[in-house]
């Protein structure tokens, strides 16, 4: 005589329709959970790209009162743009904008130069250098040591004139 699957009273799901279950639970996870480590780290990008755009809106505010970059540095951006935090060493952490002001190497004449450098947080450095008269170039690296420092601004950006370009 057969058995039947479940006797009468008998009430709750089988082993079988659980690991189902957990199964489907599984693959969902498995599809999910990188998909949103990606966005974090496209999101950290971002935001440190757009710190990178506003120190230059400040730096060129500051450069139409005197027409040069030189002398512009951190005290003076703060009075511009006081919502960023500036620094004018390496930066270890994510929304420290490192400033470094001053002449382009084997420039003839010598020209002034800003640069900057930002922490996205994943691990990545941006960097934008900007020299009088001349639009700015970007760049991205490794944080060096866990820090992102402007001096490396002028190794890392390149001929990139857009963050896009930077990310090839």
């Amino acid at each position: 005589m057969l058995v039947p699957h479940r006797e009468r009273g008998q009430h709750g799901f089988t082993i079988i329709e659980l690991m189902v279950v957990l199964s489907v639970i599984a693959v969902l996870m498995g599809i999910a959970v990188p998909t949103f480590v990606t966005a974090e780290s496209t999101a950290q990008d971002t935001q440190a790209q757009s710190h990178l755009r506003s120190a230059l809106d400040a730096a060129n505010t500051a450069f139409v009162d005197t027409q040069t970059f030189n002398g512009i540095g951190v005290s003076s951006l703060q009075a511009v743009e006081p919502s960023l935090h500036w620094s004018d060493a390496a930066t270890t952490g994510p929304h420290l904008i490192d400033v470094l002001q001053g002449d382009l190497p084997d420039a003839t004449p010598p020209q002034a130069a800003i640069s900057f450098a930002v922490s996205a947080g994943n691990g990545r450095c941006w960097y934008a250098l900007q020299a009088d008269g001349d639009s700015p170039y970007y760049g991205r690296g490794a944080a060096s040591g866990g820090q992102c420092s402007a001096v490396n601004a002028l190794t890392n950006v390149g001929n990139h004139r857009t963050f896009t370009d930077a990310n090839a």
